[in-house]
């Protein structure tokens, strides 16, 4: 039935139109959610369907919002309905969508973007691109948020939140223990964050997250997630991402503002206002708390005992995992809300801490890193060209020996043999540097692959780069290493 309207009913319409024009706006939201509830109940969505809600979703205005709230919040058997749509109708325009409602939610998603093992690992360009990735293949980054917001779209909103306060557990006798297994060191409000990112307020999502933890760019990316938040996340096959999410929200704050990171924001964190600067020596925990100090108010200043700031996020961990970028970020974010930084300051040789507590600082936060490496003492770790991984990450991260411009000193590699010894992320680190100079790489591990105490990425793409694992191996000695063809141990 078709109702034709008179010329003064068109007109009165138009003019309530302009006087309410959110009434109207509502009006349109309902019909269509009405629509689309009618179709995803029935399944086996149309192909003309599945385009046009997804052109609608693909718009990025309220109907767009108002749309995926609507589709967060249906049952998941619609929600499947829905999946297999895009799956069937719209996978040659979107690759990824191939397959998805094959095993979707719990065994099946849009995987971040990683740059292929044969192009990465002639370079220290970022491995692990993420959602945002994709835009370097030519998506929009409206269509991208639609990738993240279809990640986001597999949680079951678990009641009992894992992710954030993990899963509880009894001791040999049932007695309950005060640690729970997993969910996240910081607290992050995680199944808050992703109803937010259901509901598509990717900006509020990431005030949420901003507002716990100054580092989502840094932590979503080295975090053990896998031991963490996503070790027990329900969907035991394929975990959420929840670390690709968690900095995907920033850089698509950085995004939006042309390449600018998001400002700081004050807050009060109920302390009293002390009277003189405090002291901190920085490092990953130092940079954390001097930023929440000095957006609370506080007058900070950091000591460094290196010429660049950032500590074992700098010098230890390789760029083509974390991007220096990100650290000057969080440290130009404390200078501005009144930070001082003070670099080649060796705390207790420059000057005590009893002579900084007479210069008037009261307080002292003491954060001095990740401490020294340690050693097998074993015959011949004294030897010419065998080094600690923190020394060659150092000379590499810091001192840029793999830089023609730079005169550090660094063995050549090119087309030689490396060993690395050990299997935590360190070695890994390490390992994927020295494959980056060009060595033939080996790690050498005491234990099974399984036992390795590396996160499974970083070990799952050390291996893609063609880096060889050898298990249940240990030396006794390194006097002899040029007779096993070993030029250079890590």
């Amino acid at each position: 039935m078709v109702a034709l309207l008179t010329p003064s009913q068109r007109e009165l319409m138009l003019k309530r139109m302009d006087q309410n024009p959110q009434r109207f706006q509502q009006m349109i939201i309902e019909e269509s959610q009405q629509l689309i509830q009618e179709t995803l109940k029935r399944g086996n969505l149309s192909a003309a369907f599945t385009r046009k809600l997804w052109d609608l979703l693909l718009v990025g205005n309220d109907l767009s919002t108002a749309l995926q709230r609507y589709l967060w919040r249906i049952p998941l058997k619609q929600k499947r309905a829905f999946v297999k749509g895009l799956d069937l109708h719209l996978s040659e325009r979107y690759p990824m969508f191939k397959g998805l409602s094959e095993g979707w939610p719990g065994s099946n998603n849009i995987p971040p973007y990683v740059r292929p093992a044969e192009e990465r690992r002639k370079d220290f360009d970022l491995v692990s691109q993420g959602y945002l990735g994709y835009m370097g293949l030519g998506y929009s980054l409206r269509e991208v948020e639609l990738f993240v917001w279809l990640e986001v779209l597999r949680d079951k909103q678990c009641e009992d939140k894992p992710c954030e306060v993990g899963v509880p557990m009894c001791d040999r006798d049932g007695n309950p223990k005060e640690e729970a297994d997993g969910g996240c060191p910081v607290k992050i409000h995680i199944p808050e964050v992703l109803n937010l990112m259901g509901e598509g307020r990717f900006k509020a999502a990431f005030e949420l997250i901003r507002d716990a933890n100054p580092l989502p760019n840094v932590t979503g990316r080295v975090c053990p997630q896998e031991l963490q938040c996503q070790g027990v996340c329900t969907h035991n096959d394929r975990p959420i991402e929840i670390g690709q999410l968690e900095w995907f929200l920033p850089q698509r704050e950085r995004e939006l503002s042309n390449g600018e990171p998001p400002k700081p924001v004050a807050c009060n964190l109920g302390l009293p206002q002390p009277n003189h600067p405090l002291l901190l020596s920085i490092r990953t925990s130092g940079l954390i708390n001097a930023y929440l100090l000095a957006k609370a108010g506080y007058p900070v200043t950091v000591f460094e005992a290196f010429h660049v700031l950032g500590g074992v996020l700098r010098y230890g961990i390789p760029e083509f995992r974390l991007p220096n970028q990100l650290v000057d970020d969080v440290v130009e974010k404390i200078k501005a809300l009144g930070g001082r930084f003070v670099t080649n300051y060796i705390v207790g040789k420059t000057a005590t801490l009893a002579d900084l507590k007479r210069a008037g600082f009261v307080r002292v936060f003491v954060g001095t890193g990740a401490g020294l490496p340690r050693f097998m003492n074993i015959p011949g770790e004294h030897l010419l060209n065998i080094m600690s991984a923190n020394e060659f990450l150092t000379r590499v991260n810091l001192m840029h020996a793999n830089l023609p411009d730079y005169e550090t000193p660094m063995p050549e590699m090119a087309g030689k043999e490396v060993m690395i010894i050990g299997g935590g992320n360190t070695a890994m680190d390490a390992a994927r540097t020295a494959c980056r100079l060009g060595a033939n790489v080996t790690i050498v591990y005491r234990r099974t692959q399984q036992e390795m105490p590396a996160r499974v990425e970083e070990l799952h793409h050390a291996l893609e780069e063609g880096i060889v694992l050898k298990e249940l191996r240990s030396l006794a000695s390194l006097m002899e290493i040029k007779t096993m063809s070993w030029q250079r141990p890590i």
